[in-house]
Order: C-alpha cells, then structure tokens, then sequence
C-alpha cells in the first residue's frame, strides 16, 4: 500500500510542504525535492530577520517557495497553509523537520523549557496536521513524514526527551492509521524520508 501511494506521489509538479528548511536536514530536503521535480514550499521562521539570508538562497532555486512559517503559532501555521491550499489546490506531502533538541539529563531541564521543546516538536507537528488532513481526505491521496533524527525506537543515555517525543509522535501515527488510510502518516529517521519518496 505504501509502495503504491509513495510510487503515484512521484511525479512532476507534486507539491511538499517541508517545515524547517532554514537548516540542516529541512534544508537539504528542500533541494532534494526540488532538483527532483517536486514543487517544494519551503517551511521558514523568522525569513525577514535571522533566516533572511537563508530564505533568499532558496528562493533563487527552480521549483521553490519559501513561505514563513512559526509552528509554534496557531494564526502563522492557518496562513501559511492557506495561502499555498489556494495556490496549489493541495498539498501532496508534508515533511515535518522543524524541531528543537531535546538531549541532556531530565533534571536540568525546566519545565518551562520541555514545555517549549514539547510546543516546538510536537504541537507543531499536530498543527500541520491539522492544517493538511481535511484536503488530503478530500483528494483521498497524501503522505505526511514525520523525520526523526533517530529511530523511533532507539533510547541513548542523555536523549531523556527524544524517547517521549517519539511515543507521542507514535501515538499520533496511530490515530491517523485508525482514522484515515493506514499509509497517510510515516515516522522515520532523516536518513529514510527519501526512500519514502521513491
């Protein structure tokens, strides 16, 4: 079944929403995608400040859209997708890479700091859910990938908010495999998210 979804979504002009793209695996998925023919919307914070320079670079890239986007924020998360839902349409494919660490003993950390990373790694992500779901059921076609800088499964001394970012993370796939068809919602490390798409 994933074959068969990931197989239709590969072709010329399908359009992803990758979040996080200032830096790092977001960015590189941005050009991926892109030099693959994807039509790309590249998720950004902050691109008339700190990620300004950032921003600009993929702008200049074939088949790329930057778009400002704080997925800590109900309002940015709703334009955001509303304005690219009325270009494309639809989204085909989201990739959720926007995130925070989350490594280091549990007792230094704040609980206004898991909070945050917590606002960051995981409401962000149930946002762009939500912002996604409602069309893609219409067209009864999509993929959403959560990238994951681990497996899902793997626990490392020190990683003491990785391992319940990855159960929430779990359990939000499993919701979507009850409610929606079984190969819309996918976890998995940076280095597999191409392979989802091929």
């Amino acid at each position: 079944m994933l074959h068969q979804i990931t197989t239709k979504l590969l072709t010329i002009n399908k359009t992803v929403f990758t979040t996080g793209t200032s830096t790092g695996f977001g960015k590189v998925t941005a050009v991926t995608l892109a030099n693959a023919s994807y039509s790309v919307i590249a998720g950004i914070r902050d691109i008339a400040g700190k990620n300004e320079a950032v921003a600009n670079e993929l702008a200049t890239l074939f088949n790329v859209e930057v778009v400002e986007i704080d997925v800590t924020d109900d309002a940015s998360v709703t334009k955001a997708f509303e304005k690219n839902l009325a270009k494309h349409g639809k989204i085909d494919v989201l990739v959720n890479n926007a995130a925070v660490a989350g490594f280091g003993l549990l007792e230094v950390y704040s609980l206004d700091k898991i909070r945050q990373i917590f606002e960051v790694n995981f409401y962000g992500v149930v946002r762009t859910y939500q912002a996604v779901l409602p069309t893609m059921c219409t067209e009864k076609s999509g993929l959403i990938i959560i990238s994951l800088p681990v497996p899902a499964a793997t626990h490392r001394p020190l990683w003491c908010l990785i391992l319940p970012l990855s159960l929430a993370w779990k359990a939000l796939q499993k919701v979507c495999k009850t409610n929606y068809d079984n190969a819309i919602s996918r976890m998995c490390p940076y280095s597999r998210v191409f392979m989802l798409l091929k």
